[in-house]
């Protein structure tokens, strides 16, 4: 065979194998690019995976991310932290989340800030969050499912409700300039349409009037208890409005105003007044806030105190004064009142863990 017939054989060929080459060549990039594309999302993907699945808790997601390096450094057992934050504690270790400084090297190891809070077998992280000094917002009562929200909460930036279903007490205090004042504000704001409400001030009302109005509000309380009412299993469409009484300064209606037998004989009878509505308020629909600024041992009688379902506490200058207020110290991890600024509120419903508010402010 000539070799001008060989060359006529294979041109077919030559020409089907430029047209190749020529395919290759324009496809290549694409394939450059796609293989690039699949390293970089299996370096990328279990980081976009836990941002996107952890959204804005970042101290979830790195802690998630470095789980292993967490044991080896703290001896720490992190299988897995869940979409809220939560990790369940191993057997064991429970000291080692409650130890002092923990929170802080843990943020140091992870180059962000962390919160942790300990519950029930249960270790929880989250980034604190950047609040402004004044938030502006609705104050609100639930009457079905008895919550207030005056304010938001400091960890998480989400509405903070706070439970008075089935309590008759509030203890509200705080240094002055704690913000005590707006927080009475809001909660008479929230609950205005659904109570009556009646707020005394102990530095300017007599002490007469209160004791004839607490009487009033006593008389109406037994008028329901006779009933056989029992309030929050009503149905809401019948259920009355809440009596709602607020003591501003709460401590002169516990004091005598002098040593006399007279007036330390009134100052047990408005102590044994008060102490009534709270112990026998609850199926009426009575409730009692008791607030101040003074945070001493002689603020609120402890046994009153203890009877109280909910105890808010703002600002104060020593580790006892929270004490005081809450009837407990808070422990490593929980909101401490004494890092409150002017406006936040340490508070314990004893439905939920201790957490710090930050009460909505007046608009200007």
């Amino acid at each position: 065979m000539s070799s001008s017939s060989r060359e006529d054989l294979l041109s077919p060929l030559n020409d089907a194998a430029e047209v190749l080459q020529e395919k290759f060549i324009d496809l290549l990039p694409w394939a450059i690019a796609l293989i690039v594309t699949a390293i970089v999302l299996q370096a990328l993907g279990p980081w976009l995976w836990r941002k996107a699945w952890y959204r804005d808790n970042t101290a979830a997601r790195r802690v998630q991310g470095a789980r292993k390096a967490i044991g080896d450094a703290f001896g720490l057992t992190v299988s897995r932290v869940r979409r809220d934050g939560s990790i369940r504690i191993a057997p064991g270790e429970t000291a080692k989340w409650l130890r002092p400084g923990i929170e802080d090297e843990l943020a140091h190891f992870l180059h962000t800030p962390i919160h942790l809070t300990v519950r029930e077998g249960l270790v929880t992280v989250k980034s604190p969050v950047n609040l402004p000094a004044s938030i502006q917002g609705r104050p609100r009562f639930s009457p079905l499912s008895g919550t207030l929200v005056i304010g938001v909460d400091t960890t998480t930036a989400d509405r903070a409700e706070i439970s008075i279903r089935e309590k008759s007490g509030v203890v509200l205090a705080g240094k002055p300039g704690s913000g005590k004042t707006f927080a009475l504000k809001a909660i008479k704001y929230a609950l205005r349409e659904k109570s009556f409400i009646r707020t005394f001030d102990g530095k300017r009302d007599d002490a007469e009037s209160f004791k004839k109005t607490v009487r009033k509000v006593q008389h109406h309380m037994e008028t329901r208890l006779s009933s056989g009412m029992d309030y929050w299993s009503m149905n809401e469409e019948s259920r009355p409005k809440l009596l709602v009484l607020i003591l501003d300064e709460v401590q002169t209606w516990f004091n005598p105003a002098s040593r006399s037998k007279s007036d330390k004989e009134a100052a047990a009878e408005r102590e044994s007044l008060i102490r009534d509505l709270i112990q026998r308020g609850r199926s009426a629909g009575v409730l009692v806030i008791l607030a101040s600024q003074r945070i001493t041992a002689d603020i609120i009688p402890t046994g009153i105190r203890d009877l109280c379902g909910v105890k808010v506490v703002g600002r104060v200058t020593r580790p006892e004064d929270g004490e005081l207020v809450l009837g407990m110290r808070p422990g490593e991890g929980d909101p401490d009142p004494m890092k409150a600024n002017r406006g936040q509120f340490v508070v314990d419903d004893e439905e939920r863990p201790l957490r710090m508010i930050q009460v909505y402010m007046p608009r200007a």
